[in-house]
C-alpha cells in the first residue's frame, strides 16, 4: 500500500468507529524505517466544543512513559552509573520489601520486569496524601502475594521508586534527565511531565468519562510531582520521533542516545504475562523492561498502553516490518478503540486481512463494562437477613491507620456511616453484621479500582467489647482485606 493509501484506510477507520467507542479525540503517528507516514488528529480536544484534535494537541500517556523511564537507565548503564543486576540497596538503602530476602537480592532488573512479588496496591499513590519519598518509605509495610521473583505482577510504586534511583545517580531529577537525554535530542520539543505546563502550551486535551453511554468531562488526574511510572504528556508529531528511536537501534539523526544492546536488553522477554490470551490473534505474551513483547498474528510485536482519568494510549512496535505506532485518545473508553485501531494498522503493514476489530472490541467493551459496574456495586459476599450492628453507629467512628495504605476517618451518619480515605468519601449503609457496603461519591473510583473491588467494610471488636480494627478490600491480587487499627 503507498502511504497515501494507508492514511486514508486509517482515516476511514477512525471516522467510522470513534462515536462508536464514545471517544471524543485522537492523535495517531505511524513511523516506517526512518519515514512519518501519518501524523494527525481526530476529533475534538472537549466534548461539546469545537476546537479540534491535531498532530501537535497534548495528551497524557500514563504508563507508556515507562519505556522511557527504561530508556534513561539503560543510558545511565551505558554511562557505568546504574546496573540493572547489582542489589539496590547498596545504593538506595531506603527502598525495602516486607520480606527481608526480597530487599537484599531486588535489583532494577526486578523492578523493571515487574517480578518482586508485589501486587499493585496503587492506592499508595492515587489520590493519596503522600509525597513519593513517603510511599518509598511506605513500601515496607505491603505485603507481598507471591514470591520474590516468581510470577510477573504490573506495579506502578516500583518504577516510581526507580525515577528516585535515577535522580540520586544522575545528580538531577527524574524528568529532567528525560527531558535533557531523550526529549532535547528528539526534538520532543512540546512534549513535558505538568498538566500546568500543557496548559500553558494551550493545544491540549480534556480528560472523558463514560457513564450510561455518554461521556462527559471530568477533571484532570494532577501529579503533585513528575513519576517516573507515568507522567508524560506528548503529540503525535512528538512520538513519532520516539517511534523512530526504537526503531532504528536507539539511533536518532545521526546522534546515538542509547545503546542498541540496551536498546535490545529492554525489548527481550523476561517474565511470561499470565493470563492470556485475551483475543487469539495474540495468544502470548512476555514482559521485558518497560515494554510488553508478544506474538501478534506469528508476527513480533512491542507495546505499551497507558491510561489515567479519561485517558488512554498505546504505542506499539512491529519490529520486522520497521513499523511504529501510536495512538493517543482522551477517554477511558480509548483503551478499547486504541486496540482495535492498532490491530486494524497492524494487519494493515503485515498484508493480512483485518478481523473485524471494531465489532470484536465493542462486544468485548460492552461485555466487560456491564460486568465490571455490576462487580462494583454489588457487594460479593451473600448477605444475611435479618442481622443488625453490635455498635451504636457512633461507636464505630474515629480514625483507623495502616501503616503504608494511612488513615480512614469514620463517621456516622442518621442510617449509616461517612467514610472518608484520600479524597474520596464513602456513604456505608448497613450490610449484615459489623459490616457496610460502600457507595463512593466519586464516579473515578470505581473506574480505578476495577470489577474486582468489594465495596464491604468490615469492623471488628478486641476483648474489650470496644471497636479495634476495620477492614477494606484495596488490593485485589491479596485476596483479603487491608486491616486498619483504630487509632483514636
Amino acid at each position: 500500500m503507498t502511504t497515501k493509501q494507508i492514511e486514508a484506510a486509517v482515516t476511514r477507520f477512525i471516522e467510522q468507529y470513534m462515536e462508536a467507542f464514545l471517544v471524543p479525540g485522537v492523535a495517531v503517528a505511524i513511523v516506517q524505517g526512518s519515514q512519518v507516514l501519518v501524523c494527525r488528529g481526530f476529533g475534538v480536544r472537549r466534548v461539546g466544543e469545537s476546537r479540534l484534535v491535531t498532530e501537535d494537541t497534548l495528551f497524557p500517556i500514563a504508563s507508556a512513559s515507562k519505556a522511557f523511564t527504561t530508556t534513561a537507565v539503560g543510558i545511565l548503564v551505558d554511562e557505568g552509573r546504574l546496573s540493572w543486576d547489582q542489589p539496590v540497596r547498596e545504593y538506595f538503602p531506603q527502598l525495602q520489601l516486607s520480606d527481608p530476602l526480597a530487599s537484599q537480592m531486588l535489583t532494577l532488573r526486578d523492578m523493571a520486569c515487574h517480578r518482586t512479588g508485589l501486587p499493585r496496591h496503587d492506592l499508595i499513590w492515587y489520590k493519596s496524601p503522600f509525597s513519593q519519598a513517603e510511599q518509598i518509605r511506605r513500601i515496607r509495610y505491603l505485603e507481598l502475594s507471591h514470591p520474590f521473583r516468581s510470577v510477573w505482577q504490573y506495579q506502578n510504586l516500583m518504577y516510581m521508586a526507580m525515577g528516585h534511583i535515577m535522580t540520586e545517580q544522575a545528580g538531577q531529577p527524574w524528568h529532567e534527565f528525560i527531558r535533557k537525554r531523550i526529549f532535547e535530542p528528539l526534538r520532543m520539543e512540546s512534549s513535558n511531565f505538568f498538566i500546568d505546563e500543557s496548559e500553558r502550551h494551550g493545544d491540549y486535551v480534556f480528560p472523558h468519562l463514560e457513564e450510561d453511554g455518554c461521556v462527559r468531562a471530568i477533571p484532570f488526574y494532577r501529579d503533585p510531582e513528575p513519576v517516573a511510572d507515568g507522567s508524560i504528556n506528548t503529540n503525535a508529531r512528538d512520538v513519532a520521533r520516539w517511534l523512530l528511536l526504537n526503531l532504528n537501534g536507539g539511533a536518532y539523526d545521526g546522534s546515538v542516545i542509547v545503546s542498541r544492546e540496551q536498546l535490545a536488553n529492554l525489548m527481550t522477554p523476561h517474565m511470561v504475562v499470565p493470563g492470556w490470551p485475551r483475543l487469539k490473534e495474540q495468544p502470548l505474551c512476555t514482559y521485558g523492561l518497560g515494554w510488553f513483547i508478544e506474538s501478534y498474528r506469528g508476527s513480533l510485536m512491542i507495546h505499551h498502553d497507558g491510561a489515567i482519568d479519561g485517558f488512554s494510549a498505546a504505542v506499539a512496535l512491529l519490529p520486522d516490518q520497521g513499523v511504529g505506532i501510536a495512538i493517543l485518545t482522551n477517554a477511558d473508553t480509548g483503551s478499547y478503540f486504541k486496540e482495535a485501531l492498532r490491530n486494524f494498522i497492524a494487519d494493515l503493514f503485515l498484508k493480512l486481512d483485518s478481523p473485524d476489530w471494531a465489532e470484536s472490541l465493542l462486544t468485548l467493551y460492552v461485555k466487560e463494562r456491564r460486568s465490571a459496574r455490576a462487580k462494583t456495586t454489588r457487594p460479593n459476599l451473600a448477605r444475611v437477613l435479618g442481622t443488625h450492628p453490635s455498635h451504636t453507629l457512633s461507636d464505630y467512628a474515629g480514625l483507623y491507620e495502616h501503616p503504608a495504605y494511612g488513615l480512614v476517618d469514620v463517621s456516622p451518619l442518621s442510617h449509616g456511616l461517612k467514610i472518608h480515605y484520600h479524597a474520596f468519601q464513602f456513604n456505608a449503609a448497613h450490610y449484615h453484621y459489623d459490616t457496610f457496603a460502600m457507595r463512593p461519591d466519586d464516579s473515578t473510583w470505581l473506574q480505578f479500582m476495577g470489577p474486582a473491588w468489594s465495596p464491604l467494610i468490615t469492623f471488628s471488636s478486641g476483648a474489650s467489647g470496644l471497636v479495634e480494627t476495620l477492614s477494606m478490600w484495596l488490593e485485589p491480587d491479596l485476596n483479603r482485606p487491608i486491616v486498619f487499627w483504630r487509632v483514636s
